[in-house]
């Protein structure tokens, strides 16, 4: 058999990957953790599955190559047989939190499309389980190729069934564990110091036989005893049945009758149900269950409203003073003309400072420049006229800044007279004052505004409260009291009382309602005219009529009674039991004496036939062992000559051979070495040249891959390059990190995958 094709939907790190192989020889070369012993592994798991149990110092298969982002290992196989049939082999593995792991196993044979089979396909096609598959198939490491593991011992060990089915051609043929059984079969039946065993066992038995012939008389006088008391216990159980019978029949009849009651008793409970059911809708009818709420919210409208007219009419009659007094002051002036007024009256003040500083400069100068025309003038000095020409301007000036200034000032003393104050101090307070009434008066009016809104909102509010509850207390037919508070304690006299019935009733339908439940329960599936036809007739039989005429008290006695006859019918037909089984194994132990010398003529017989086994099991024992031995050296020279071939091929020297604990040694010419004093690079050599022998003696029919994992790490490249090029007669999948073998592998034409 080969492997076509690899298709990995999920397994361990890798996700939807094809990975295509060829017959013979294929490399597959990555970095550590690229997935090389995934993909090997993908092999082991389409064939076999994956363990869930943990192994010492690592996690379990499944825990390792499940994928964690989908939690399943899945994926399909094609792989041809010798006979150049093709199958398709799948596998699902799904793992959850919550349930159990689910599989799923098809061998689909792609020729007829049919499903062959769903067992496990490694045992299918290579007829061994798992553990001879992975101890056989599976190389290990290069860890684990010490020279001291470099001999077939270390394989063997790992499960018998590999040394079985080398030794006697079938697995299930366990040499070691056949003479065990037979050991075990020997010891059954005589211990080798003479007790114990079958034998010993019927010889005492043979013993208790010959003591029982001469109990024969004593066991058949209790035999007729026995026989006596089964006759009275006979007639016992007649009475207690027939009495069974008529209870059996009185509380039959009861169960028809019963159910007819329930039947009426279900009816009058549904329309108890109906009837309270009514009341209370006629209740919420005239009193909703928002009523109270209403009633109340309607109740604090009129209240607030009633409070806020006591409450205001002091401060609507302060409202109406102000307004009188507000009335007797001239109107207000606006805020904005007071502050213009403001503006208006600080420039005018300041600009007549401004030229009433400015005329006086002026006339001081024209006193000055007088002066120097004088001076000037006495001297006699050409220039006395430029100061008079300066005077006469200054004081020019001084006149119109004068002029100016006595403008301003009737300016301002308007504006002061406006205001009726004599300063510009005055001014500024008069106007301040002013304002401040202003604003005063427009708080105060827009004060009054929102009382008299907030008052007209609780009038409405107030009617319509009033509306609601002259309405409320109309339908509840209610005379109107001498006030509206007595109108509301009256509705809530009524709405109190129709809670309390409302309750009342409530609990009573939710009785009701339990019994009617109650009652559909124990009706449940009855046919009620069938019912009415079966108590009809139960009450036309007298046996019906005493039913009928049961009360309590007269049921609870023949209850008593009923539960009385059946414990004593079930004593009764115990004892009975107990008779017959004594009667019965007396009937086995008692027997003629005849009888007792023939079933010891026959135990006699027994123990030479056993006799006979016992001598045979020694005898087969000693010929198992010498069988076994001869076998075990024939396999030793056939699994040497077969892995000659390619070690020879690989190394300088002319053959291998395993001695009978199957340690491995190379010979060349007369000298023979142990692996032990070889390099460790031809101790792996010869280590994975018998490793492939037995792999081709396990399966001489359908042989399946072998897989190397990392195993040429201490072999140097050109024997690599051997090994590769002797190897024939199956499928290879070697697992290489190393470029130098994948360059070894290229230049042979084998085939690469690159992970």
């Amino acid at each position: 058999m080969y492997i076509k094709s690899l298709h990995i939907i999920s397994f361990g790190g890798l996700r939807n990957r094809d990975i295509e192989l060829t017959p013979g020889v294929n490399i597959l070369c990555g970095e550590n953790e690229s997935g090389k012993t995934s993909a090997a592994m993908f092999i082991k798991f389409i064939f076999y599955g994956l363990s869930s149990k943990s192994q010492k110092g690592s996690s379990s298969e499944r825990q390792r190559f499940v994928n964690r982002d989908t939690m399943q290992a899945s994926g399909f196989m094609i792989v041809e047989t010798d006979s150049r049939t093709s199958y398709r082999l799948e596998r699902t593995l799904i793992l959850s939190d919550n349930s159990p792991a689910r599989e799923k196993v098809r061998i689909i044979n792609l020729t007829t499309g049919e499903t062959v089979s769903s067992q496990e396909p490694g045992e299918y096609f290579f007829g061994v389980p798992e553990d001879i598959f992975v101890s056989t198939c599976f190389v290990s490491q290069s860890a684990s190729l010490k020279p001291e593991n470099s001999k077939l011992d270390g394989v063997l060990s790992t499960s018998d069934k590999n040394e079985n089915l080398l030794l006697s051609g079938d697995e299930s043929i366990d040499v070691k564990r056949g003479l065990k059984k037979l050991n075990d079969l020997r010891r059954e039946l005589c211990h080798k110091n003479g007790g114990g065993g079958e034998i010993t066992e019927l010889r005492e038995k043979r013993a208790s036989l010959a003591a029982e012939l001469e109990k024969t008389a004593e066991r058949s006088h209790e035999i007729i005893t026995a026989g006596i008391s089964l006759d009275d216990i006979n007639k016992r159980l007649s009475e207690l049945e027939a009495a069974h019978d008529r209870y059996a029949a009185l509380f039959s009849s009861l169960d028809k009758i019963v159910v007819k009651r329930r039947l009426d008793a279900l009816e009058q409970a549904k329309q108890k149900l109906g009837a309270v059911k009514s009341q209370l809708s006629e209740i919420e009818s005239k009193l909703p269950p928002e009523t109270d709420a209403a009633l109340d919210s309607a109740e604090h409208d009129i209240r607030a409203y009633d409070e806020l007219i006591v409450a205001y009419d002091e401060e609507f009659s302060d409202f109406d003073d102000a307004d009188d007094n507000e009335a007797d002051d001239e109107s207000p002036i606006l805020p904005e003309d007071a502050e213009d007024d403001i503006e208006e009256a600080n420039a005018l003040y300041a600009d007549s400072r401004t030229k009433l500083a400015l005329s006086i400069a002026m006339m001081i100068g024209g006193v000055l420049g007088l002066a120097a025309f004088f001076i000037l003038y006495f001297f006699n000095t050409d220039i006395y006229s430029i100061p008079l020409i300066i005077t006469i301007a200054l004081v020019t000036l001084g006149i119109v800044f004068i002029a100016k200034y006595i403008s301003v000032k009737n300016q301002l003393a308007a504006l002061l007279d406006k205001w009726d104050a004599e300063s510009i101090d005055e001014f500024e307070t008069a106007v301040t004052d002013k304002l401040n009434k202003f604003y005063n008066q427009k708080d105060f009016e827009e004060e009054k505004k929102d009382r008299t809104e907030n008052a007209d909102t609780a009038k409405l509010k107030f009617d319509a409260a009033q509306s609601y509850v002259l309405s409320l207390a109309d339908s509840l037919m209610l005379e109107h009291g001498d006030s509206i508070y007595d109108t509301i304690d009256a509705i809530k006299s009524v709405s109190a009382d129709a809670k309390k019935k409302k309750s009342e009733l409530t609990l009573l339908a939710e009785k009701l309602s339990g019994r009617v439940d109650t009652l559909s329960e124990l009706t449940e599936g009855v046919d009620v005219h069938a019912a009415e036809l079966e108590a009809q007739k139960v009450l036309s039989t007298e046996i019906g009529k005493t039913a009928a005429a049961i009360d309590s008290e007269k049921l609870k006695e023949a209850t008593r009674e009923r539960d009385f006859t059946e414990n004593a019918l079930k004593s009764a037909q115990k004892r009975k039991s107990a008779l017959e089984e004594k009667l019965l194994s007396l009937g086995k132990l008692s027997h003629t004496p005849d009888e007792y010398r023939s079933m010891i003529n026959s135990i006699d017989d027994t123990i030479e036939e056993l006799t006979l086994r016992h001598d045979a099991c020694e005898l087969a024992m000693s010929a198992i062992a010498e069988a076994g031995e001869n076998m075990r050296t024939g396999i030793n020279v056939r699994l040497a000559e077969s892995a000659t071939e390619l070690i020879r091929s690989c190394t300088p020297h002319d053959s291998v051979a395993l001695d009978a604990s199957l340690n491995p040694s190379l010979e060349s010419g007369s000298r023979h070495l142990s692996c032990d004093i070889l390099s460790r690079g031809t101790a792996d050599i010869t280590y994975l040249g018998i490793r492939n022998a037995l792999c081709g003696e396990m399966f001489p029919s359908e042989r399946p891959v072998t897989v190397f994992d990392e195993c040429f790490a201490h072999i140097d490249i050109n024997r690599t390059k051997n090994f590769f090029r002797a190897l024939s007669g199956g499928q290879y999948l070697i697992l290489t990190c190393r470029e130098d073998e994948t360059n070894a592998a290229r230049s042979l034409g084998i085939s690469i995958i690159e992970m």
